[in-house]
């Protein structure tokens, strides 16, 4: 190959990288229904859409361990089946607490 042929075969694959990655950051225009579930002690907090909000005690379901996530596990099964997959998981503590507090972001499309 010579030197001129090396240099547009260089080119193009450059083109080509960069339209890949120009068109990886384009907005796909799919829309997402989101729920966020977050474990504080013996609570799930959960927020569906941009209304609805229900706390729900799980003191009954929980184990005396406050590292037992159960009820937040079947609470994301729950969701799974509606179609929904987890996007996020943060675990967190408040203040200096060391009780470990759980975050999780579902989504599904629309």
């Amino acid at each position: 190959m010579n030197k001129k042929h090396r240099h547009l075969t260089v080119i193009i694959t450059i083109v080509i990288i960069s339209g890949c990655f120009i068109a990886a950051k384009l907005p796909t225009g799919t829309k997402y229904d989101y729920v966020s579930i977050v474990q504080v002690d013996n609570n799930l907090m959960i927020s569906e859409g941009l209304d609805k909000f229900e706390e729900i005690s799980v003191k009954g379901e929980k184990q005396k361990n406050d590292y037992h996530f159960g009820p937040l596990f079947k609470k994301i099964n729950e969701y799974e089946m509606l179609g929904y997959e987890m996007v996020e998981n943060n675990v967190f503590t408040i203040g200096q607490g060391v009780i470990p507090r759980n975050y999780i972001l579902l989504r599904k499309v629309k």
